[in-house]
């Protein structure tokens, strides 16, 4: 049986708690910065780069879901991850690049949790650097716990996620013994923001966190690359039992 986060049928687990972010469950997190919420004056639009297309992909992807062209929001992936009253559907109203995107919807469920991922795993990582992105429109986020967006972690070595936590973005890292979460930036609901995640394996490995193409947060990590790679896009909280919705677009996976 799997879990959230949950990869894959394995023995690793990646699990957002209600304190803190990703990490294992058990870990206390402390945040490197105390910090308040801001008042958030954000552009209606927050198009960082060019229209995204998987159709031409650049050099070193693995996996692109531009949403456009498949049969089902599944294709592609590994497996999808729902617990509760959620869901992910088609959204043809709101993309990051037309005609479509991801609408993931979670409702409050009797069972008292309720999340939505897709999940990817790689199971033959070769390269040094890993890198994921997505684009993000938060319509509704429950704002009492981290939800993760955006996840990667390899095994049960060590991982990194661009959540939501108390009106920002934030960079949880976890390793099989500590966690921690680094303030990115604030967010706001109803705008497409682009996520990345850049990991280059090495002694010491480095994380690197994006938010619409600006690099705001780089971290020194203990942990290297392993062959098995697993990744989570959607609503990955699963101490939440609140009603939340968002669209992902555009999510691209690359390795080189």
């Amino acid at each position: 049986m799997c879990f959230l986060f949950l990869f894959a049928c394995s023995n690793d687990v990646f699990v957002a708690n209600d304190d803190a972010g990703v990490g294992d469950a058990n870990v206390d997190v402390t945040p490197q910065l105390d910090v308040a919420v801001p008042d958030v004056n954000v552009p209606e639009t927050s198009d960082a780069g060019d229209v995204f297309t998987c159709a031409d992909p650049p050099s070193g992807n693995v996996f692109c879901d531009d949403f456009d062209t498949q049969s089902t929001v599944a294709t592609g992936w590994t497996s999808t991850f729902v617990d509760g009253d959620a869901d992910v559907v088609f959204d043809t109203v709101n993309s990051k690049s037309p005609p479509r995107s991801a609408l993931f919807t979670t409702t409050p469920s009797e069972a008292g949790l309720s999340y939505v991922t897709l999940y990817y795993q790689d199971t033959a990582v070769t390269h040094t650097t890993t890198s994921v992105r997505a684009a993000a429109r938060l319509h509704a986020i429950d704002t009492t716990v981290t939800v993760p967006l955006l996840q990667i972690q390899f095994e049960a070595l060590g991982g990194a996620a661009i959540a939501t936590s108390n009106g920002e973005l934030v960079l949880t890292i976890s390793t099989a013994a500590t966690s921690s979460s680094i303030p990115l930036a604030p967010y706001a609901l109803d705008v497409w923001h682009v996520l990345r995640i850049d990991f280059v394996s090495g002694a010491p490995s480095k994380v690197t966190a994006y938010v619409d193409d600006v690099a705001l947060s780089s971290q020194s990590v203990t942990f290297a690359s392993a062959s098995i790679l697993d990744i989570n896009l959607g609503l990955a909280a699963p101490a939440s039992n609140a009603a939340m919705s968002a669209d992902f677009d555009d999510f691209e996976y690359r390795s080189y």
